[in-house]
């Protein structure tokens, strides 16, 4: 089976990755801003780097690679950024998601989206799949429209919610909410 990775280069994507290469037989096509950050070489891995907001070379890129499965990882997740930059917000969150869904189509293959706990209000907590939704800032309206978008395409697709992501990526140098603390503390 082929899976594309799109966000090869973030947190979440780095070390699925490398789970799907570890623990799998699967080709992973992999997806992201600039140059490959990712800190392994496989047979069964390739790299593309991938402007995901060009219609054009993106829908070709994802039909090019006949993927069975696509793994829409990629997203702007800074919410303060997004407040400032709303336009490249929804370019990155809503209208590229739209190009992995057209692709998904043309190939009958599967989405799974990486979605996040913003589009609730936080007032709840232990949220489910069925209750509703309130973002309360622009990162999680735009990643609600984009749920909207998957769950409208008729495609066989899951959306993953996650919720305050930490870590460290595998090479690269992107700040997580942990190391943020840390440094803040530090400092």
């Amino acid at each position: 089976m082929t899976i594309f990775v799109t966000g090869a280069n973030g947190l979440v994507a780095q070390h699925l990755i490398q789970l799907l290469l570890d623990e799998t037989t699967h080709t992973v096509i992999a997806s992201g801003k600039g140059e490959s950050r990712l800190p392994f070489k496989n047979n069964r891995l390739r790299y593309i780097p991938l402007n995901i907001t060009d219609s054009v070379t993106a829908y070709t890129v994802y039909v090019q690679s006949a993927a069975e499965v696509f793994i829409h990882c990629a997203a702007m997740t800074q919410a303060d950024e997004c407040e400032l930059n709303k336009t490249s917000c929804w370019d990155v969150n809503v209208t590229a998601t739209r190009f992995v869904l057209e692709a998904a189509k043309q190939l009958q293959a599967s989405v799974i989206y990486i979605s996040t706990d913003f589009v609730f209000d936080g007032e709840k907590g232990f949220y489910n799949e069925t209750d509703s939704t309130e973002p309360v800032n622009y990162y999680g309206s735009s990643k609600l429209a984009a749920e909207k978008s998957v769950l409208e395409s008729g495609i066989p697709a899951a959306i993953a919610r996650t919720c305050l992501v930490y870590g460290n990526v595998l090479q690269g140098n992107r700040s997580n909410i942990i190391s943020w603390v840390k440094g803040s503390l530090e400092q």
